[in-house]
């Protein structure tokens, strides 16, 4: 099967590079958690330039994009001289982030309850898109289109409650307040603004190994 090609971006997102010559590409896209892809090709130097830590893939027609974490060469009689590029999907930005309000000189927990929906946005707004601290925001993450969840925040019995957190991984703790209500999000990627936009959704679990 004819392998499409991938859309190598630099650090500030731009397209540096186009790449047509993977021998397999596998982009594991998840409902809950993160998602992750590997990239096959064969080393050159076109392609060591192009697959370099941290730089970021896209692929058309492709809301999800990719952090390349980690490279690899390997060898072998068949293939010969290969490169392998692995990484994570833009939301792993997310797990870089801990949980916390600061008011003052002191650190206090974060409270969430109501709406989950709003809940996990307000969370996401406060500890990497308009952080009290600048130092820890990104300027190129925001916020998506409201999804409308109706659903709130509740116990294990089911009842609404509130919860509270502090020094909690903002990727980890958004997600399972998520699955709670067997919601998802991800981190879609705009071709024209090149920033990232935190979507919350709600749909069938079609997490799948798309290998090409």
């Amino acid at each position: 099967m004819a392998i499409d090609f991938l859309e190598i971006r630099d650090k500030s997102r731009a397209v540096v590079g186009i790449m047509d010559t993977a021998k397999s590409v596998i982009w594991n896209i998840l409902y809950y958690g993160v998602g992750d892809f590997e990239i096959y090709a064969p080393f050159t130097p076109e392609t060591a330039a192009l697959l370099t830590v941290g730089n970021y893939v896209t692929r058309q027609n492709e809301r999800n994009i990719g952090i390349i974490e980690r490279i690899n060469v390997t060898y072998n009689e068949t293939d010969g001289r290969m490169i392998v590029a692995t990484g994570q999907f833009g939301k792993a930005l997310l797990s870089r982030r801990l949980i916390y309000n600061l008011n003052g000189n002191s650190i206090t927990p974060i409270e969430s309850s109501g709406n989950l929906e709003g809940a996990v946005r307000a969370l996401v707004t406060a500890n990497i898109i308009a952080s009290a601290d600048a130092a820890r925001n990104v300027d190129f993450i925001e916020l998506g289109e409201v999804a409308g969840l109706y659903a709130v925040i509740v116990d294990k019995d089911g009842d609404e409650t509130q919860k509270q957190t502090s020094f909690s991984n903002l990727q980890e703790y958004t997600d399972a307040i998520l699955q709670e209500a067997k919601a998802g999000a991800y981190m879609e990627f705009d071709r024209v603004t090149l920033k990232m936009r935190y979507t919350v959704y709600e749909g069938a679990d079609r997490s799948a190994n798309n290998t090409a």
